[in-house]
């Protein structure tokens, strides 16, 4: 109830330095109640969003979208390279905390589709 309020009320004010903060609780949220594939797309428009607006929480954003890809029964190829992908941003805007939580996941995905870091 309180997603579904907090999205209207995010369309209705024009501002965009809270969306990507709204969409990710909101996805955060919506993963306990809704089935996970369904829900974890709406990650990547929290990532939009954050971009748009600069905000540096666009780390956790990715990286939670690549934990939850995993979970779910993405194809593993395509959740590594994100992986790295994040990992490589992570590295640019030295946010080594997204860095160091992503580090096992990441290396449980490369031993998935056998591979060794």
């Amino acid at each position: 109830r309180y997603v579904k309020f907090a999205l209207s009320l995010m369309k209705k004010l024009p501002s965009r330095a809270h969306d990507g903060s709204t969409l990710f609780w909101s996805t955060h949220t919506r993963i306990h109640i809704e089935p996970m594939q369904s829900s974890i797309e709406c990650y990547l428009d929290a990532y939009k969003a954050h971009m748009k607006s600069g905000n540096t929480y666009v780390l956790a954003t990715s990286s939670m979208y690549n934990n939850c890809c995993l979970w779910s029964g993405k194809e593993l190829n395509a959740v590594v390279d994100s992986m790295k992908d994040t990992m490589k941003e992570s590295k640019y805007h030295k946010n080594f905390v997204v860095l160091t939580l992503m580090k096992p996941t990441f290396r449980v995905a490369l031993r998935l589709i056998g591979q060794s870091d």
